[in-house]
């Protein structure tokens, strides 16, 4: 089976018609995968960071997690701003210094919103917040467990130590809102593995090697996270990509298509304006791990182009294994 880089650009996609990679993600099951169904998806989405690699093994529904803010009321209930989150199943436990953690390391900043349908103070003084079970933006697939622990077991061979299991943790919206447009049924198992963003370019592509054998079990790994990723610069959809934009976006394309993956796995000296495309690189690790996965000699193409927000680029690529 292919292995795919999916950039899954801003959550409004999930709800707005009008985001031109919607569709292509709505044609995925007749254009990009045809006759085939996967086994079981594994996503390593941009928007799980971790100290040391990390899956999350549901038995059950992959709870929903709204991990976005500042987008329109249909998507929220309660704003609020935080610093300290701790996510336990789906209750977020809120405190006063200024970083995102949870029980696997993750760590990130940002001002959110998330569906609330109770706030009170749990007896250590945090502000409590547990997500609305009614918001209708859900992607109840099931949990993957016996794929989490085969993932666990193929990085511990190939010498990542530490690979720890995260048991409460759901799905993403690197993860869902893709998904919930390629494959909208919600019945395909889902396991997540988490990125290291200590760590470079080359470990996360080493890491997709030793994920490998996966696609010939009926595995889809899906590497999720957005081609170009600078928030700061966003601007109107109708602006045109600024050349900074255009230049790392083009040298991508290029560098994949004609199979440079060295020059990729080492893009922060290879690529033009590679810290202004992805000032962090947690949206583009996903694809040094989707990459990897293919193996050596792998083949690329671009399944979808499209721009949003003026600098966001929604390059997809599939990865087809050298025969």
């Amino acid at each position: 089976m292919d292995t795919f880089y999916i950039s899954h650009g801003s959550p409004m996609m999930s709800i707005d018609e009008g985001v031109p990679a919607r569709k292509f993600l709505q044609s995925w099951r007749e254009k990009v995968m045809p006759g085939q169904r996967p086994k079981a998806i594994l996503v390593i989405s941009g928007h799980w960071e971790t100290a040391e690699p990390c899956v999350n093994v549901i038995s059950t529904t992959n709870p929903t997690i709204y991990d976005f803010y500042g987008f329109p009321k249909p998507m929220y209930q309660v704003p609020f701003s935080f610093s300290d989150l701790i996510l336990d199943g789906s209750v977020f436990h809120c405190s006063l210094s200024d970083h995102l953690v949870n029980d696997c390391g993750t760590l990130t900043r940002f001002r959110c919103w998330v569906p609330i349908n109770f706030l009170e103070h749990d007896r250590t003084g945090a502000e409590q917040f547990q997500v609305n079970s009614d918001n209708n933006l859900k992607y109840p697939a099931p949990g993957a467990p016996e794929l989490a622990m085969r993932v666990k077991e193929l990085l511990e061979v190939a010498g990542f130590e530490k690979v720890k299991e995260e048991r409460s943790r759901g799905l993403d919206h690197g993860a869902w809102v893709p998904l919930m447009l390629m494959y909208p049924d919600a019945d395909i198992p889902v396991c997540q593995l988490s990125v290291q963003l200590h760590k470079d370019a080359q470990y996360h592509y080493n890491m997709g090697k030793a994920l490998s054998p996966l696609k010939e079990e009926g595995v889809l790994i899906m590497g999720s996270g957005s081609a170009t990723h600078n928030l700061r610069t966003m601007g109107p959809d109708a602006a045109p990509p600024p050349k900074w934009a255009l230049d790392f976006d083009t040298w991508l394309k290029d560098s994949l298509l004609n199979g440079r993956y060295e020059d990729v796995n080492d893009y922060l000296n290879k690529a033009p304006y590679a810290k202004m495309a992805h000032p962090w690189p947690d949206h583009f690790y996903p694809l040094h791990v989707a990459m990897g996965a293919a193996g050596e000699g792998a083949k690329a193409e671009l399944v979808h182009h499209s721009w949003t927000n003026c600098t966001m680029s929604y390059a997809s690529y599939r990865f087809t294994s050298c025969k």
